[in-house]
């Protein structure tokens, strides 16, 4: 009855070779196999707080450096200050707009709320003009037909 059990306890780690054959790699106890398992564990979280709380981080593969942090930042703040000119130039662009439509230039203004409310203005200026330019080519074509 004791070796029934005992063999009951070992397991047997084996791999399949081809479509038909196993490889037995070999067997282990219970409390082997709990060991090694808890063990990578442990090795596996150690090196996790090693590289995550230390300046090895910076040998891994695709961590940023410092210069390229600084470079990304300074690349963030010309893009937002490219943005800022783009709605500047979108406001100048609607008072001409205005201007030559025989209405009053609006006071440009750097709030954000007044931008967002000026790119509003913008869209629908610009669908106005979609409607008018297919009309154009609707009343084009008509006349093309005839």
């Amino acid at each position: 009855m004791k070796d029934n059990v005992k063999k009951l306890t070992n397991y047997r780690i084996s791999f399949q070779k081809n479509g038909n054959t196993l490889w037995e790699w070999g067997a282990a106890k219970r409390k082997f196999i709990f060991w090694t398992c808890g063990a990578a564990i442990i090795l596996l979280a150690l090196f996790f707080c090693i590289f995550a709380f230390t300046p090895l981080k910076k040998l891994m593969p695709g961590y940023p450096t410092h210069a390229e942090l600084r470079e990304a930042a300074r690349k963030d703040a010309k893009l937002d200050s490219l943005d800022n000119q783009i709605n500047l130039w979108r406001q100048q662009l609607r008072n001409i707009q205005l201007i030559t439509s025989g209405q009053e230039p609006v006071v440009i203004r750097s709030d954000s709320a007044y931008i967002e409310q000026i790119d509003a203005a913008n869209a629908e200026l610009w669908e106005q003009s979609e409607r008018q330019l297919k009309e154009i080519v609707e009343n084009g074509e008509m006349e093309n037909e005839e």
